[in-house]
């Protein structure tokens, strides 16, 4: 059973509309065209930014490794009646397509959760390779003070409706990958999962993105703790010749 599979039924239960007000905010901002564009969320979960922009009339792909997120998308999007959207469960660094997108989106530090420096290369020309020229690139990233600092090595419990979630955290400097270990507790059921993402610095992903042809549109700061941001959404646009 993959990552986040037994999670999968209280991922959207948890507490990330702050996270969506400020992602959807800094993407209208942005203006992204609500008629003949095509865009690609990497790592959907349970999909909703391709259903937020489905339902605006874009036509939109979501992929994701684990099966049971997709699962919950497709349905989300069945219920819709939204017929301009697909989801597709896999791991988009195996994932090869002959379609072109004028927007790809990856949130929730998805590039964080890739542990090896030399597969954000492998990423970012993937995400080049599909898209059209002058199409835009957003993802997050967790900051390295937020994952040394603000996560670190911490303990703590989130309440939602009907389950709580206990939180442990460790940060390993050396490696720069932080251990999170969560426990989902509820009157039916206990459940673990682990997870490790990785720091990388803003800097040193930009430069990945501007070696292989994008141009850096912008970077926003937020999540502040203490002075300092926990994440960063980048931008970037493909400026090739293709």
């Amino acid at each position: 059973m993959g990552k986040y599979a037994r999670i999968a039924p209280y991922y959207d239960r948890f507490k990330n509309e702050s996270f969506y007000k400020i992602v959807l905010n800094y993407l209208v901002n942005k203006i992204i065209p609500l008629e003949n564009t095509k865009l690609l969320d990497i790592g959907t979960g349970t999909g909703f930014f391709p259903l937020y922009y489905a339902r605006k009339g874009i036509e939109c792909i979501g992929i994701d490794h684990s099966r049971q997120m997709i699962n919950i998308a497709r349905n989300s999007a069945e219920k819709q009646g939204l017929n301009n959207i697909k989801f597709i469960e896999k791991d988009f660094l195996k994932y090869n397509t002959n379609e072109k997108f004028d927007y790809v989106i990856m949130f929730f530090d998805v590039i964080n959760h890739i542990t090896e420096p030399k597969n954000i290369t492998l990423l970012f020309n993937k995400v080049y390779s599909s898209m059209n020229k002058g199409g835009y690139f957003f993802f997050d990233i967790l900051t390295m003070w937020g994952m040394s600092k603000a996560w670190g090595n911490d303990k703590f419990y989130e309440y939602y409706d009907n389950f709580k979630i206990l939180w442990r955290s460790n940060w390993n400097n050396k490696k720069r990958l932080l251990t999170v270990n969560m426990k989902i507790i509820s009157d039916k059921e206990e459940i673990k999962e682990t997870v490790v993402e990785r720091g990388y610095e803003k800097q040193y992903l930009e430069e990945k993105l501007i070696e292989i042809g994008f141009k850096i549109k912008g970077s926003y700061p937020f999540f502040f703790h203490k002075n300092h941001p926990g994440r960063y959404i980048i931008w970037v646009e493909k400026a090739g010749d293709e």
